[in-house]
């Protein structure tokens, strides 16, 4: 599969890269499957202040308009992250409230 796919795109530093590996592998025919019996924990990092609250936000947001512009274009691009960001705006309070 790397052979065809390749690896993780390093623009990535954090988030949307597993996200922009799999469009890149369905692009290439493979088959992206859900499997529901399977558990991963994974430790979330504390957030201790508002500093890594505010570096998080802009990673994601970053990486969303990185993938948004590589797989869309500048219109659908634009749309996809526009449709996009009161999701990310939601998350964002959610964990703002949670560190309260």
């Amino acid at each position: 599969m790397i052979e065809k796919v390749g690896n993780f795109d390093e623009d990535y530093f954090m988030y949307w890269e597993e996200v922009d590996y799999c469009t890149r592998a369905r692009k290439k025919g493979f088959k992206i499957v859900v499997v529901g019996s399977l558990y991963i924990y994974h430790h979330p990092r504390e957030i201790r202040n508002n500093q890594n609250l505010n570096f998080i936000f802009h990673l994601l947001w970053k990486n969303q308009v990185l993938f948004a512009k590589k797989n869309y274009g500048l219109f659908k691009g634009t749309l996809f992250c526009l449709l996009r960001f009161p999701i990310l705006v939601k998350e964002f309070v959610k964990v703002a409230l949670k560190n309260e």
